[in-house]
């Protein structure tokens, strides 16, 4: 999504590769979030909310 938008925004194409390059150097680490059904939501939920707020900025 990352790669999607900054060819949107810049008209540069990078690879998926790259992207995961610089992210690294700059040390930032991609975990996917757990998802957990809204009945189940303890601790974990505030984590979900923020996953789907920035997913939706994307």
């Amino acid at each position: 999504m990352l790669r999607l938008y900054l060819k949107k925004e810049t008209g540069i194409e990078i690879s998926k590769d790259q992207v995961w390059r610089l992210l690294r150097k700059h040390g930032v680490a991609y975990k996917r979030p757990k998802l957990v059904a809204p009945e189940k939501r303890g601790k974990g939920a505030k984590k979900v909310e923020n996953y789907e707020r920035v997913a939706r900025a994307l």
